[in-house]
């Protein structure tokens, strides 16, 4: 992987925050074989449409830049990787969702599914969207974290001196102890 820019690198693992938050979200106390109920299956499905909103805005808002960087065009490859990983996981919910209504008889008719048979279908759909949001998370975080390697072994080697070895203690003793760390301006990302 070509090395990142912070920016990039600092959206990827926040949005990796933000699917661990809601993989999270997804797991309901199981006492006494409880399911969760329409309203909290409800929300959980919002939750999930203004993920993938949200990922959606990450890939807009490198996708239209004026001149795409390679940083930008990988950046979008992982974003549209962890986004397919978030519409599964709609669709699982989306499925639970419906099988939830049945033993509530809000779902009738000749057709309607059986009640236990729905509540099992349920709770197996909300362990694979779970599973959706882990993988799509685990994605973003280790890209992120590829970056964090990439950033860190190109710092050790750019303090190496000349003809000493890199894991050399006396590498660092070039810069003096309490030398101020060199100022760096903060890059502002830009919100949508």
């Amino acid at each position: 992987m070509t090395s990142l820019t912070a920016e990039d690198a600092e959206a990827l693992y926040e949005m990796a925050l933000r699917f661990d938050t809601e993989r999270k979200h997804l797991s309901f106390p199981e006492y006494h074989g409880r399911l969760p109920n329409l309203v909290e299956v409800s929300q959980r499905l919002s939750g999930l449409g203004e993920l993938l909103t949200e990922v959606s805005d990450e890939v807009l808002f490198r996708a239209t830049a004026p001149e795409q960087t390679e940083s930008q065009r990988q950046t979008v490859g992982v974003f549209t990787a962890a986004a397919a990983h978030v519409r599964q996981a709609i669709r699982l919910v989306s499925d639970a969702h419906y099988h939830l209504a049945v033993p509530q008889g809000t779902v009738g008719g000749p057709d309607a599914p059986d009640r236990a048979e729905s509540a099992t279908v349920a709770g197996e759909r909300l362990d694979e969207a779970r599973l959706a949001i882990l993988t799509g998370g685990f994605l973003l975080h280790r890209a992120a974290e590829q970056q964090s390697l990439l950033s860190s072994r190109a710092a050790r080697s750019r303090s190496a001196l000349p003809g000493l070895p890199r894991s050399s203690g006396q590498a660092s003793a070039a810069r003096p102890a309490h030398s101020p760390a060199p100022a760096s301006s903060p890059t502002s990302r830009h919100r949508r």
